[in-house]
């Protein structure tokens, strides 16, 4: 599944991404607007999550999802 076209530009992302078991993915936006968006196995988006807590950063990091909780580590 195509995630993105870059444009050339720096930054271009994503930068963080994980899979779910059912082939889902997930993008972290960490930049405000913070986001968690949720696609399915074709790239269609599925839920947006809207992320607070974060520190706002256009380098990425890491994230997990753990059960209900995210855990992230975000770029400085």
């Amino acid at each position: 599944t195509l995630l993105v076209t870059l444009p050339g530009t720096w930054p271009g992302g994503p930068y963080d991404l994980a899979s779910d078991i059912d082939g889902n993915f997930y993008a972290l936006k960490t930049t405000t607007p913070q986001s968690l968006d949720m696609y399915d196995f074709t790239g269609a988006p599925l839920i947006s999550y809207n992320m607070t807590g974060m520190p706002s950063s256009a380098f990425g990091g890491g994230f997990v999802i753990d059960g209900s909780r995210v855990y992230a580590l975000t770029g400085a």
